[in-house]
């Protein structure tokens, strides 16, 4: 058997697997298990297996793994961890993907650290000033000052 995967592609065995491997629902599923941190190749196991013996290889299933990764960059998503595939499934590991636009250059998570906008004096005196209008609806018999005493108390 020729090396490689563009020789692995090309071969009788690989157009076989080609068929389901890039198949659109197939590919759907494959980003639905990613988005769900489940290897992508879960999703290809069980059609994998119907045809044949000759996936068991375990340099088709390596083949087969670099594929996803090829089929899945192209939709955008990169290798994120290797995880374990539920068993009874072809593969005993698989990569989990994880869309690109998520990571920053040098491959930290982007965007979880909020922005902070520095502090509007005019809002936050509007916000008291709510605050006094409910408390004196609600005739609580307690001032905003006393609140903040209250919650301050302890605190020096």
């Amino acid at each position: 058997m020729a090396f490689g995967l563009e020789s692995f592609k090309q071969s009788h065995l690989g157009r076989r697997v080609g068929a389901i491997i890039e198949d659109h629902q197939k590919i759907g599923e494959m980003i639905v298990f990613s988005r769900h941190e489940i290897p992508a190749v879960e999703a290809l196991g069980k059609a994998l297996q119907t045809i044949g013996p000759e996936v068991l290889d375990d340099y088709v299933k390596t083949t087969i793994g670099r594929w996803v990764k090829e089929i899945l960059g192209k939709q955008g998503w990169v290798p994120w961890k290797s995880a374990r595939v539920a068993p009874g499934n072809l593969f005993s590991r698989g990569m989990i993907y994880k869309e690109h636009n998520k990571y920053n250059h040098g491959g930290e998570a982007a965007g979880l650290i909020p922005v902070i906008t520095p502090p509007n004096p005019d809002a936050a005196r509007a916000a008291i000033r709510r605050i006094r209008e409910r408390a004196e609806k609600a005739k609580l018999g307690i001032t905003l000052e006393e609140a903040i005493a209250w919650r301050d108390e302890g605190r020096r």
